[in-house]
């Protein structure tokens, strides 16, 4: 498992210097390296006990945060307050609730806790989310017919009728809420973008992070791209081609099985165990079609149960030397990372014209746009280096690019401007300001010739 994780960190950060934005690739392998972290540290404190506490606390977190959900369901103008991607409202057409909320239907049905049943029950049908219920459905007739518990087959069998008759509901149009139907849903469209992406780069991929990239690039149509592919091993193809989803099938490989063999040969007795890992089972096959995964909690969430399933034993406890330099050179990295971006993100709101803002996180898209904007034009000829130093960091980011190209246009660095400017129109095809202001230097360059 070590060696399997190591290979995939190392791909990332290799892939990085050569990705479409090193940038998002550098955030997409402190994540990576964050899910290694968590994974180590709960194999580490694996036991009995842990698993109880552990389940325990994830039934604590479903019911604040369905409770939660409730008051911004009743009280709306609230969520205004929340982050755009979040588990408590609904925002891109459902409440990502559900996305918790599977964790913990398992954990509920075997504990016997019916009043959690009835909670998450309730919870989920006012997610509005047809993928997570449809998964649901099936993993509580699979329950009812593999269950030896006469109470437990009635409950799984009630709350699928439940949730079928709302899905019943939303597609007669019945409810306040009005949803497309599947065949217009918009993930058709994401799917295709990664399939062209796929064929494009088939082998190594637009680099970690990039997805959103290569989206923009290939919509057809304007507004119709998507931070995330809305299907995991989509996601991971475009971005790392399918070297890099042999290397994490490989993980996930020996790790589900070291799992699996863990459940199988402890005699848990009591231990929710096989329920959490059927919690686990759950997210990942709802990240077929879903951009759950893509959620920090979630993903971390994911590797902490994978780890607490893991009995502590002196291969998976980091006693080993290489395995101790491993994670401390992880944490720092980390640790690291998080200094720079809240660095710059405080450098940014003290002194708005600082380049610190930009020196202290260069691989943040967000600070490099903003503070490419503010930049004094008298500024721009000592900061010469910039261009290079943006290039590196943000190569296919139209975005970037076009806020560069706005201020060598300005400055009359009008052959850099109008690479820019074509780039962007490469990269965001659908932005016809950047197309149009490239024709504009074009004819300006094809006058001062003549």
């Amino acid at each position: 498992i070590g060696w399997a994780w190591t290979a995939l960190i190392l791909y990332y950060i290799v892939l990085t210097p050569f990705s479409d934005s090193a940038g998002y690739s550098i955030t997409a392998t402190v994540r990576l390296i964050e899910a290694y972290l968590v994974y180590v540290m709960f194999v580490t404190i694996a036991s009995e006990r842990t698993v109880v506490l552990f389940t325990k606390g994830l039934l604590f977190v479903g019911v604040v945060a369905t409770l939660a959900s409730f008051v911004f369901l009743l009280v709306p103008s609230w969520a205004n307050f929340l982050p755009p991607m979040n588990l408590l409202s609904a925002i891109y057409g459902h409440n990502h609730l559900a996305d918790l909320l599977l964790f913990m239907f398992p954990i509920a049905i075997a504990q016997q806790s019916w009043l959690l049943v009835t909670l998450f029950t309730v919870g989920m049908i006012f997610t509005y989310a047809r993928g997570a219920w449809f998964l649901l459905i099936g993993y509580l007739l699979f329950l009812a017919w593999r269950s030896k518990s006469v109470v437990a087959r009635r409950v799984g069998l009630l709350v699928a009728s439940a949730t079928v008759a709302a899905f019943l509901l939303i597609s007669l149009g019945l409810t306040p809420i009005q949803k497309p139907s599947l065949i217009a849903d918009g993930r058709w469209e994401y799917w295709r973008q990664a399939i062209e992406a796929i064929k494009e780069r088939p082998f190594f991929g637009s680099g970690p992070g990039t997805f959103y990239l290569e989206s923009k690039r290939l919509q057809a149509r304007p507004s119709s791209y998507s931070w995330f592919a809305h299907s995991f091993p989509f996601e991971v193809i475009v971005e790392t081609g399918i070297v890099g989803l042999l290397i994490l099938t490989l993980l996930l490989s020996v790790v589900l099985s070291y799992t699996i063999k863990k459940i199988i040969t402890q005699k848990h007795n009591n231990v929710p165990a096989t329920p959490l890992f059927w919690g686990a089972a759950l997210m990942f096959m709802y990240g077929l079609y879903e951009f759950n995964l893509d959620y920090a909690v979630i993903w971390l969430f994911v590797w902490a149960i994978l780890g607490v399933l893991g009995k502590n034993d002196d291969r998976m406890t980091g006693r080993s030397q290489n395995s101790k330099f491993m994670s401390i050179t992880a944490l720092a990295v980390v640790a690291l990372f998080y200094l720079m971006s809240m660095s710059s993100v405080a450098s940014s709101v003290y002194a708005q014209n600082s380049a610190w803002s930009f020196l202290l996180a260069p691989f943040h898209a967000e600070q490099t746009k903003k503070y490419l904007k503010l930049l004094e034009f008298s500024h721009w000829e000592r900061l010469r280096w910039l261009r290079e130093t943006v290039l590196f960091f943000h190569q296919r980011d139209p975005l970037v690019r076009l806020e560069l190209a706005i201020l060598e246009e300005k400055e009359q660095d009008l052959f850099n401007a109008q690479g820019d400017y074509r780039l962007v129109a490469y990269g965001d095809p659908k932005n016809f300001e950047a197309r149009f202001a490239y024709i504009k230097l074009m004819i300006m360059e094809l006058f001062m010739k003549n």
